[in-house]
């Protein structure tokens, strides 16, 4: 799980604005939108995403110290 979110927050500051989990799921192989979702709302939690509204998402450059 951790290389698939680690994929889908660089497919998120790829995009480099607001995105939908299904733009997202376009830049990362073989995702399926339902699943990018998922791990959107994790980055959410963990602060490296931002949920707008309607299902719309932005990243956030912040880094978490391990």
């Amino acid at each position: 799980m951790a290389e698939q979110a680690q994929a889908v927050r660089q497919a998120l500051l790829a995009a480099g604005g607001v995105v939908t989990a299904k733009q997202v799921a376009a830049g990362v192989n073989g995702a399926r939108p339902a699943r990018v979702e998922e791990l959107l709302e994790t980055l959410v939690l963990l602060g490296q995403a931002r949920r707008l509204e309607e299902g719309r998402f932005r990243g956030s450059r912040t880094i978490l110290v391990q």
